[in-house]
């Protein structure tokens, strides 16, 4: 995928989490060490399962033709929490840990936390299932990580006629309605886990499949092992706490006026040249409303 010179610019900067594909950043630094023993997080839970999903995105619905992207997706299940991430963002944090703790060289931990890839989404959702509440954190493009809650009981399904196999799993149909999109969702009971990928809980089984109607996201279910040991459950201290609404409007406003983010930042100067490379960022998010 071709990376915009204003966007490539900034990402070899500043920006670990996003992921410029098939470029090679570097990352230049002194060599010191990495401070701390790992990156900072809250630790909430230890997980017994991971559960893989490809993940089908489009990034631009109105180009022709339609861009779009390709990635894995993790879901942890833990006793009483969850939480759903992209796989290379997950090894990337690994990396990074690593690094800290081997005390490497700053760029060292960056270069390869950046060599696994692109993450195909940003968000990382926590499913807290005693208190039925999710924590859903959002990195804001240019700025930084934040997070806000919201009750986890909006969730409509309804169970319709159909069945179908998937990974050798028998499956039925259900479908949904939710902030703005309409979908078709395919569940297992042979899997006791009313779980799914990003916020799509509470069927009676493991989600193996889900698609929106304009076929604008598509999560399939690819395997589930048992977690590994160092695997944790985690939040981000240094996010910044937000509302809901005002944290989506300022993704939405970073991608569509790229410029005015990065200097309303205060991390940088740009020059006139990369000014005028003001192209929007890709902006399709699962949640219209």
């Amino acid at each position: 995928m071709k990376i915009l010179p204003l966007v490539l610019f900034v990402l070899s900067l500043f920006s670990v989490t996003f992921r410029a594909e098939g470029q090679n950043i570097k990352v230049t630094s002194d060599e010191k060490g990495i401070d701390t023993d790992t990156i900072p997080k809250t630790v909430l839970d230890y997980p017994q399962y991971r559960v893989y999903y490809d993940y089908v995105c489009v990034l631009r619905p109105d180009a022709k033709p339609l861009m779009g992207r390709k990635g894995i997706t993790v879901l942890f299940v833990g006793k009483v929490y969850n939480m759903f991430r992209d796989y290379n963002g997950f090894r990337g944090d690994s990396i990074l840990d690593v690094g800290a703790k081997e005390k490497w060289p700053s760029n060292k931990a960056l270069n390869m936390a950046l060599s696994v890839g692109p993450e195909t989404t940003y968000d990382v959702v926590i499913f807290d299932r005693k208190n039925k509440k999710y924590s859903i954190s959002i990195r804001v493009p240019f700025a930084n990580r934040y997070i806000y809650e919201e009750p986890a009981n909006d969730m409509r399904w309804k169970l319709v006629p159909g069945d179908t196999i998937i990974s050798n799993y028998k499956c039925k149909k259900a479908t949904l309605t939710y902030r703005g999109r309409s979908y078709v969702a395919w569940y297992t009971e042979e899997i006791d886990m009313p779980y799914g990928p990003y916020k799509f809980n509470g069927l009676p089984g493991l989600l193996m499949r889900l698609r929106d109607d304009q076929k604008h996201h598509t999560f399939t279910f690819s395997g589930i092992t048992k977690s590994r040991s160092t695997d944790l459950i985690y939040t981000s201290p240094r996010a910044f706490g937000g509302k809901r609404e005002w944290i989506r409007q300022a993704v939405k406003n970073s991608c569509e006026d790229p410029t005015k983010a990065i200097m309303a930042s205060g991390r940088m100067t740009l020059t006139e040249e990369q000014k005028k490379n003001n192209n929007k960022l890709p902006y399709n998010p699962i949640e219209l409303e």
